[in-house]
């Protein structure tokens, strides 16, 4: 008991002389936190939430911007509803009295070229207090989410291990101060090529990354080929991402659409 008591005091006094200059080490040479997410389209749903819909309301989920298009509150009485799809290859329209999807309109949607955005027409009388009421339009478009979501070859811990090799490790985490982030938007296309990297808000920066944001772009620009994102039926679709470095509290983190 009394060698386990000595020794507990040793490692003790060991960690307490040398917290500090370890935590300093760290501050020199690690590196900033980092990334990938996927970035959601505007509007889109999964097969399973089209093939359950029974109103437009259910096209809502919690990363989908549908509720700043489109809510049901904001309509007194239903004109018109109306579906447009591309159906192997041709447009093909449906045409409803209300928000609750008809037979025609479901058929419709089961049948789509889901590699296609689909097109929604509301004519609707809306809900207010205008002694003159006139009646408006919402048109909105969503698009369907593949099967199969773009990989990295060898999976996402070999993407982190990439970019940690490639770039990371050269960037200093006190590059990066309190809420400080990059971000590098990218698509990876049907080819599974790096497509339309770019720096999210560069305008905005004031050359104060340009340096390091120079290296990201390389580095994801320099990536290997990825397996696109697909559908069953074999169909190739690009698919949108960002790598963020820096702080994950950055007030323009939302805007990524990244579904966090």
């Amino acid at each position: 008991m009394k060698t386990y008591l000595q020794l507990s005091t040793f490692i003790m006094s060991f960690l307490l002389l040398n917290l500090p200059s370890i935590f300093a080490q760290n501050e020199v040479s690690g590196n900033p936190p980092f990334e990938v997410h996927q970035q959601y389209p505007y509007i889109s749903v999964s097969k399973t939430q089209l093939s359950k819909a029974i109103k437009l309301e259910d096209l809502r989920n919690n990363y989908n911007k549908l509720h700043l298009e489109y809510k049901p509150a904001w309509v007194e009485k239903y004109i018109s509803v109306e579906i447009q799809v591309c159906q192997d290859g041709e447009i093909k329209k449906a045409i409803g009295t209300n928000e609750q999807l008809n037979s025609e309109q479901k058929d419709l949607l089961a049948n789509a070229d889901f590699d296609k955005e689909i097109q929604v027409k509301i004519n609707y009388w809306p809900k207010n207090n205008l002694l003159h009421n006139e009646p408006k339009v919402i048109d909105f478009s969503f698009s369907v989410d593949p099967d199969k979501n773009a990989t990295f070859p060898g999976g996402t811990s070999a993407l982190n291990q990439f970019l940690e090799t490639n770039v990371i490790r050269n960037i200093p985490a006190a590059s990066f101060k309190n809420y400080d982030m990059s971000a590098v938007e990218f698509s990876i296309g049907p080819s599974g090529d790096v497509t339309q990297a770019s720096i999210f808000g560069a305008e905005y920066q004031a050359g104060k990354y340009d340096a390091i944001n120079q290296q990201l772009l390389a580095a994801v620009r320099n990536m290997p080929r990825w397996q696109p994102a697909t559908y069953t039926d074999g169909t190739k679709i690009a698919q949108a991402f960002v790598l963020t470095v820096g702080s994950a509290e950055n007030c323009t983190l939302p805007l990524l659409n990244i579904g966090k």
